[in-house]
């Protein structure tokens, strides 16, 4: 049987490795008597009263550092080197003071856990303040361009001079613009009367057809089967270019940020003027504002708000008597990160404990 300590974060957090429940800390005994159907919840009342004290802080960096101790000391994550070769104590102290401070800023929004934040950063980029995504998500927070942008952040220095690789800093536009060309071409230009969907079989499909003789209308599917295969050669072009284009954006920020040290002054005033995302204060409280905007659009649950940083959130949208909190939606990458950020958040909880 599961010890009720092990049920109780600090701060009066109720969690489990399946979901967590956000309390004020002073209720939190009190709560979990209460509970006597089940430990688990999951939507954070609007009333929590998140701690952001400097003790709390504490215990908060030391927890994350004591699970990446115990689960990824040999090779980090992202970093692909030991966690004995990165300064983590030195990056947790600022995360997390970011962090909390962020908590206070949004608190007239919606409540969030700090825990939470951390958790999901971890799901996000093992605290690596140079990752890059194949989606363009640079730093701790991972935000996309775009976004960046919308919540005040240079990104990728388009204003600078003297960048390295400068003949890529247009390759992000690139990016969407092909993604963009792709997503229409797919609505538009699909083979007409051939009923063919967008995979491999409908080729085959049509060929064996051809080659069996099951039809008189040979010179009908021959015709569909070029169609097709254009159609998909096209595709496949299109997703050959997009991957290009994010490498080279990616090979753009390497190349302006390798050998640099966030902690050196001169390197941070650089980055700063170049990728906001890549430092800590900005990312970190522009993700917990953007959490606490997606707690209070789905009324408190956090399951929903998380999906939504990784999906979108208008693809939580959910009917019925759902509709006011929203869902996981079926995309396997963002179930497998909701699931991620919920174990990560109990594992800490537990680590602040002890």
């Amino acid at each position: 049987m599961m010890d009720r300590r092990d049920l109780l974060g600090l701060g009066g957090l109720v969690a489990t490795a399946l979901a967590i429940g956000i309390h004020p800390s002073e209720a939190a005994a009190e709560i979990a008597s209460s509970l006597e159907t089940s430990p688990i919840q999951i939507i954070c009342p609007d009333n929590y009263a998140p701690r952001t004290d400097e003790e709390f802080r504490q215990r908060l960096e030391t927890a994350t550092l004591d699970f990446l101790n115990d689960y990824w000391s040999s090779n980090v994550p992202i970093w692909n080197k030991p966690l004995s070769q990165i300064d983590m104590e030195q990056r947790l102290h600022w995360i997390t003071h970011h962090v909390v401070k962020g908590v206070e800023e949004n608190k007239a929004t919606y409540p969030v856990d700090p825990i939470w934040i951390m958790a999901q950063m971890l799901a996000e980029s093992y605290f690596c303040e140079f990752a890059v995504s194949p989606a363009l998500a640079v730093g701790v927070a991972q935000f996309i361009p775009g976004t960046a942008k919308d919540y005040g952040m240079t990104v990728a220095g388009a204003e600078m001079s003297g960048l390295k690789r400068s003949d890529l800093r247009n390759s992000a536009d690139e990016y969407y613009r092909l993604r963009r060309e792709k997503s229409a071409y797919k609505k538009t230009s699909v083979p007409k009367g051939t009923g063919m969907l967008y995979h491999e079989e409908t080729v085959e499909t049509i060929i064996a057809k051809l080659a069996s003789g099951s039809t008189t209308d040979r010179q009908k599917l021959l015709t569909d089967a070029r169609a097709v295969n254009t159609y998909l050669d096209r595709l496949k072009q299109f997703d050959r270019d997009i991957k290009q284009a994010a490498k080279n954006y990616k090979a753009f920020i390497q190349a302006n940020t390798q050998g640099r040290d966030i902690f050196n002054s001169t390197d941070a005033n650089f980055l700063r003027r170049f990728d906001q995302r890549l430092l800590y204060k900005d990312p970190v409280r522009a993700m917990v504002k953007y959490i606490a905007r997606n707690l209070r659009a789905r009324n408190g649950n956090i399951l929903a708000a998380a999906a939504g940083y990784n999906a979108g959130l208008g693809n939580t949208k959910d009917t019925g008597p759902y509709q006011p909190f929203g869902r996981v939606p079926g995309i396997t990458e963002t179930a497998k990160y909701v699931s991620h950020i919920v174990v990560n958040h109990y594992a800490i909880s537990r680590r602040m404990q002890s």
